[in-house]
């Protein structure tokens, strides 16, 4: 009984043994083969478990070796995992070699003491060749299991083999197939670029706005009396500013605008000024109010008349009442003198639009307002009319063509282009031949040609102050050209 204890122990030595060699012989692991060796131990159900979650992962890691090469971090993860499971394995097969090992001494000293005992027997012979013969056939049926074993083994590994084979090994490229950035920063750019370039297109194609003096000209041949600079601070209403500072570039700006007032009536001075645009928030109460005052600055005397009498803006300007003025002037019920309001500029007076009639046009182009007129030129030497814009209303025209000096005010970012036709309409089917043009809003940002911070385009040849360009104002051509000449 012992005997065979110590035989069946040999047994799973020898089994754990094989396994152990084959695990730690660094090949390529056959858990078939390995379990196959395993058949009829004890220890084949413990093992069974561990080399089929061993196989697990080697046929993993082979078919991930199919796609990917070894560098590749899945594959390296499971060559952890199945180093981890080898050793796992390996501790397992020493504790039982180690168990199995004190149990086959334990057994085989108990045999020895029979066998010392048996020794003296004479039938010693005949027990020892039974012993043999036991061992022999252990042996031989040991054998047999192990030939079946490997026959399943090799017809089961026959079924898994792939006919796929690796030509060549792939190549890992180094930076990422898609997306490319140098290719996404160049489309940008290049889209960026076009599509600057399409909208500047597209803004010059759709831009109408009037913005210098040079664009006037380009579409009408009408004298222009002068600019009026973007004043610096905001306002709310028109009011009177040159009496403020004399000596800015506002106040020098209608001085410029006075003198070529004087220039363009060959020396006579105008009697009736009539002001003008083509829709509100062109600046002409402004340019009326501020033209009215830097006349009067001279020494003459001026009346500003505020003949825009559905909306009416000077009595705001200058911080007065609007119960009375040319509403109730021009229907008898007031006289200009109880409708008269002064100044703080000495001789420059103006007359309220009075409260709102319900026909306007009728009170500004009747005869009254042209008695008006004639009463006022008794009195004052200069008369400047606010009219209602010509764009909107017609009661404009008439006083435009009445007047000494008609004059029409543009505003820079405001003004349209198309509204210089009505200047062209006024002058050939009006036959306003007298007609100029003051471009109001003109930003100030260097010394101009003519010494004033804001260029004027005097349309009659008229110079203003020096003319001649000083050799920083000329232009490179200029100079070479005059150093050309003095040669």
């Amino acid at each position: 009984m012992r005997k065979k204890k110590v035989s069946e122990l040999d047994y799973e030595l020898l089994a754990l043994e094989q396994t152990k060699v084959r695990l730690t012989s660094g090949g390529e692991i056959n858990t078939y083969e390995i379990q196959a060796s395993m058949v009829g131990t004890k220890a084949s159900q413990m093992m069974g478990s561990i080399l089929s979650n061993l196989q697990r992962i080697i046929d993993e890691r082979r078919v991930l070796l199919n796609n990917l090469t070894t560098d590749n971090i899945k594959v390296k993860q499971l060559e952890k995992q199945l180093e981890t499971q080898i050793n796992l394995t390996l501790d397992f097969i020493n504790i039982t070699i180690d168990r199995m090992s004190k149990q086959r001494d334990e057994y085989q000293s108990q045999i020895s003491e029979i066998q010392k005992w048996i020794f003296s027997d004479k039938s010693y012979d005949e027990l020892e060749y039974a012993r043999l013969q036991r061992l022999y056939n252990i042996n031989q049926n040991y054998y047999n299991q192990l030939i079946d074993k490997k026959a399943e083994y090799l017809i089961s590994q026959a079924g898994y083999i792939s006919h796929n084979r690796i030509l060549e090994r792939a190549s890992v490229p180094t930076a990422p197939i898609s997306p490319i950035s140098a290719n996404i920063y160049s489309m940008f750019i290049a889209f960026g670029f076009v599509l600057g370039f399409l909208l500047l297109i597209i803004r010059y194609l759709l831009y109408n706005e009037i913005n210098s003096v040079d664009t006037i000209k380009n579409y009408t041949s009408t004298p222009i009396l002068g600019i009026v600079p973007q004043y610096d601070e905001q306002i709310e209403v028109s009011q009177l500013l040159v009496g403020k500072d004399p000596h800015s570039v506002l106040s020098e700006s209608f001085r410029a605008i006075r003198s070529n007032l004087r220039f363009m009536t060959q020396g006579a001075d105008a009697k009736v000024i009539t002001v003008s645009s083509t829709i509100p928030g062109e600046g002409k109460t402004f340019v009326a109010i501020n033209l009215g005052g830097i006349i009067a600055t001279s020494g003459q005397k001026v009346v500003l008349i505020d003949l825009d009498l559905r909306k009416p803006r000077i009595h705001l300007g200058f911080s007065v009442d609007n119960n009375k003025g040319m509403s109730t002037i021009l229907i008898g019920k007031n006289t200009f003198e109880e409708s008269l309001h002064h100044t703080e500029i000495e001789n420059f007076d103006f007359l309220t639009a009075g409260p709102i009639p319900p026909n306007p046009a009728e009170l500004a182009n009747g005869e009254a307002m042209q008695k008006l007129l004639d009463q006022l030129s008794d009195v004052y030497d200069v008369i400047v009319i606010d009219t209602p814009p010509v764009g909107v209303v017609s009661d404009a025209v008439l006083n435009l063509h009445r007047s000494n000096y008609p004059i029409y005010v543009m505003k820079v970012g405001v003004s349209k282009r198309q509204y210089i036709e009505n200047i062209n309409q006024l002058r050939a089917e009006k036959n306003m031949s007298n007609l100029s043009i003051i471009l109001n809003g003109v930003e100030v940002k260097t010394k101009s040609k003519y010494g004033y911070g804001y260029g004027y385009g005097y349309g009659y040849g008229y110079g203003y102050g020096n003319t001649e360009k000083s050799s920083k104002q000329k232009t490179l051509k200029e100079r070479i050209s005059d150093k050309m000449k003095k040669k």
